[in-house]
C-alpha cells in the first residue's frame, strides 16, 4: 500500500509546489558525481562531462545548495572500526508530539540519527551507538524517559545508500549484469 504525505489544505499543497526545485541534466550530473564521490570531484571532472565550464558547476552547486537540494556534505562514520554498533530502537510518540521527542532525543549524547514518521507506529526511529549489550540497555532506559515507547530494538548490519535513478545519468547507472 503507497501512503501520500497528508495534506491539511489545498493552500499547504500549493506552498509545497512553490519550494520544488526545477534542475536539468547539468544539475543531475552534479548530484550524481557528489553523491557518488564529493570528496575526490572536481568542478572541472563534471564540467567536462557536461560540457560547461567549471565556473558553471560551481555557481549551480551554490544554487543546489541555497535552495537545499543540497542540504550539508557529511562523512560516513564506521562506528563498527571505533568499537561501537549501531542500535535501532523503533519508537512511537503519537504524531502531536513526535517533533518534540525527536528533537529532545537527538541531543542524547549516543544518538546519531532521528527519522521521523508521519503515520502509524513506530513513527520514530531512533539510531545510537553503543559498545555492548550493557551500553544498549543504558539506552533503552534513557529513551524510555522520554514521551515514547520503544516497539522494538534491533543492531544495524548495514547501510546500504544509492541515488534515485531519477537523479542518475547514464554514465554512473550500472546493470545487475555488470
Amino acid at each position: 500500500m503507497t501512503q501520500t504525505p497528508p495534506s491539511d489544505n489545498a493552500q499547504s499543497d500549493q506552498e509545497t509546489a512553490k519550494r520544488i526545485t526545477e534542475i536539468d541534466t547539468v544539475d543531475r550530473q552534479i548530484l550524481c558525481d557528489l553523491f557518488t564521490d564529493a570528496r575526490n570531484t572536481s568542478s572541472r571532472d563534471i564540467a567536462d562531462k557536461v560540457d560547461v565550464t567549471p565556473a558553471t558547476i560551481r555557481n549551480r552547486i551554490d544554487r543546489l545548495e541555497r535552495s537545499d537540494v543540497i542540504e550539508d556534505y557529511r562523512p560516513i562514520i564506521s562506528y563498527q572500526t571505533l568499537g561501537r554498533f549501531r542500535v535501532l530502537f523503533i519508537c512511537s510518540t503519537g504524531a502531536t508530539a513526535r517533533e518534540t521527542v525527536s528533537e529532545r532525543v537527538s541531543r542524547r549524547p549516543n544518538v546519531v540519527q532521528t527519522r521521523e514518521l508521519l503515520s502509524g507506529n513506530g513513527d520514530l526511529h531512533v539510531v545510537g551507538t553503543v559498545a555492548g549489550t550493557d551500553s544498549t540497555s543504558q539506552l533503552e532506559s534513557e529513551l524510555s524517559g522520554f514521551d515514547l515507547e520503544i516497539e522494538d530494538i534491533s543492531l544495524i548490519a548495514a547501510d546500504e545508500m544509492s541515488l534515485d535513478a531519477e537523479f542518475a545519468t547514464t554514465e554512473n547507472t550500472t546493470s545487475d549484469n555488470d
